[in-house]
């Protein structure tokens, strides 16, 4: 994510535009996406740089992987 990203006027827009839970969904993929990338697809290593119990983690992974 770059500079940008974190804009305060964007994120209102896109909260505006679709919705503030569907919004901070996305926003929340995007950050497991990444860290499970740096983290090579370890689940148990992507969890702990999150500070989510393992099992969290998969059902979110789960969740993600229907969106995209």
């Amino acid at each position: 994510m770059e500079k940008k990203d974190f804009s305060i006027g964007s994120h209102v827009e896109q909260s505006k535009i679709m919705g503030l839970p569907k919004y901070i969904e996305q926003i929340e993929g995007r950050i497991i996406e990444e860290v499970f990338t740096t983290h090579e697809g370890n689940v148990s290593k992507t969890a702990k740089a999150l500070g989510l119990k393992r099992q969290t983690l998969q059902h979110k992974l789960k969740k993600i992987s229907k969106v995209f």
